[in-house]
């Protein structure tokens, strides 16, 4: 196995923001803060793609040791279609950084992250770092996301789930606290897929960033990851050293009860169509 470190840390945020501003700008301030540690050859520019309803300009000037870009996309395109709105903007300068990061808002990193990312000797067949992603609410690491590889029949019963909300629903009473509570103090080591809020990637996978198509508005998206990685004989790869705190779902949180159901089937519907061959 081949290892490698990075002399000058490039790193370009990728974030979706809808109608979170508040949110949106304790981010901005925790990754200035996490930014002041670093050298001035180190660069770290945040790229929003701005989903909201009522846009409000941002000031980017306060921020000194960051770039920050707004992007308004005048219509919501989803995540990871606010992802690829950006892609498609900045296509060519991704070849400039040698991480990517995907991620919400409502999040705020550790002072010390970037610090200690730039310290990681990192396996080259590594793709996507899966940091610890403490939830505020909860209590609890929503990382390792997914350990192990999903079985067909494990999807089908989550898309029936989708399809049948009262189904999902008595699940998740019962037994969603004890699933989560069964992986915490996961050691470090691979996985299968990272929690969605924050993806980060190395430059081992600059081209699926390059590529990414994702088909459908929400959901589903850590699977589709581990899923295109793996064609790429790419891993993903699980650091509790690496902190990120989640305010949690402030914008999927404000989603009616009905869509968040239709758009988690359409997606794992996609998942078995594409990765399944069914």
């Amino acid at each position: 196995m081949v290892f490698k470190r990075k002399k000058n840390m490039k790193v370009i945020i990728f974030c979706v923001n809808y109608n979170s501003y508040d949110e949106l700008n304790v981010y901005l301030d925790s990754i200035e803060l996490a930014t002041n540690v670093l050298e001035k050859t180190d660069d770290i520019t945040v790229c929003i793609a701005d989903n909201s309803i009522k846009v409000k300009e941002l000031d980017t000037s306060k921020y000194n040791q960051i770039t920050v870009k707004q992007y308004i996309t005048n219509q919501n395109l989803g995540y990871f279609g606010g992802i690829m709105h950006l892609r498609d903007e900045l296509i060519n300068e991704l070849d400039d950084f040698n991480y990517f990061v995907i991620s919400n808002v409502d999040l705020k990193l550790k002072n010390d992250f970037f610090l200690k990312l730039k310290k990681e000797v990192i396996a080259e067949d590594i793709g996507c770092i899966a940091p610890s992603i403490y939830s505020i609410a909860e209590g609890i690491d929503r990382n390792p996301k997914v350990i192990n590889r999903y079985e067909l029949k494990k999807l089908k019963i989550l898309r029936l789930m989708y399809k049948y909300p009262i189904i999902n629903q008595v699940y998740t009473k019962i037994f969603y606290k004890k699933r989560r509570d069964k992986i915490q103090n996961y050691p470090n080591g691979y996985i299968y897929a990272p929690h969605g809020s924050f993806i980060l990637f190395t430059n081992a996978a600059r081209q699926f960033i390059k590529d990414l198509k994702y088909p459908v508005f929400l959901f589903g998206e850590e699977i589709y990851i581990a899923e295109k990685l793996d064609e790429m004989h790419l891993k993903v790869y699980y650091n509790n050293n690496l902190i990120v705190e989640d305010m949690d779902h402030v914008s999927t949180g404000k989603m009616k009860s009905k869509e968040y159901y239709k758009y988690n089937y359409l997606s794992i519907d996609m998942i078995i169509k594409e990765f399944y061959n069914e």
